[in-house]
């Protein structure tokens, strides 16, 4: 057994007793062990979180800004953003698909969903007439700046999985999540589309972070 070995054996042993103790450079050193053999990680693990500033930046980061970093190369960055998308999946376990929605069941199941994403999307959320989730899909996606708004393909998702009420959400990736003018009067105005198909818009909810805004529970729609 050589000596970077012998270290990373060390280092699994730690962290087998208290990983919930280690620093960010570490988990990131630990990690990397999985993608680069033979070579001293603990280097690499430094300049990611001082490049990125964080290790949920440096989760957040996309491929091509992981490899710039000495080092780091495409199985690695590969493996970053599979931990994060594992811990997206892993959050959103406690979504209880079988219980009526409402906006906080909904507003958490969110949150996971949006995670570290740097352009807007919207989703629908279609719910029976029990108010349970039967599914949900993409509308649209766009800039950090905006994402064009698609009533058709609203109406028609709609439609298609037999819903009786829907929720819209999207985020606001470099914002704070409360509801734009524009928002507020497109939300209204979908409101009063799906009405004449008998579909309620139960909820638009905004998502920013770790932080969410519930359109129908502060009164906006």
């Amino acid at each position: 057994m050589g000596v970077h070995d012998k270290h990373r054996e060390r280092v699994r042993r730690r962290f087998d007793e208290a990983g919930d103790k280690f620093e960010d450079y570490q988990l990131l050193e630990l990690l990397l062990f999985y993608s680069i053999p033979r070579i001293d990680t603990n280097p690499i693990a430094h300049e990611l979180i001082n490049r990125f500033g964080s290790l949920r930046a440096v989760l957040d980061a996309s491929p091509e800004q992981l490899t710039c970093v000495k080092g780091v190369g495409a199985s690695s960055a590969t493996l970053i953003k599979l931990v994060r998308s594992a811990a997206a999946a892993y959050l959103r376990g406690d979504e209880e698909p079988c219980a009526p929605a409402s906006s906080e069941s909904i507003g958490r199941m969110l949150v996971p969903r949006f995670l570290g994403l740097r352009e807007e999307r919207m989703y629908l959320i279609c719910l029976n007439g029990a108010g349970k989730v039967t599914g949900d899909c993409e509308i649209s996606r766009g800039g950090a700046s905006g994402l064009n708004f698609d009533f058709r393909a609203v109406v028609e998702s709609a439609i298609s999985r037999g819903a009786s009420s829907v929720i819209l959400a999207h985020n606001h990736p470099s914002g704070i999540a409360l509801p734009s003018e524009a928002d507020v009067i497109t939300t209204r105005n979908l409101k009063n589309l799906l009405r004449m198909l008998n579909i309620t818009l139960a909820d638009h909810i905004i998502v920013s972070g770790s932080d969410w805004v519930s359109m129908a529970e502060s009164g906006q729609i």
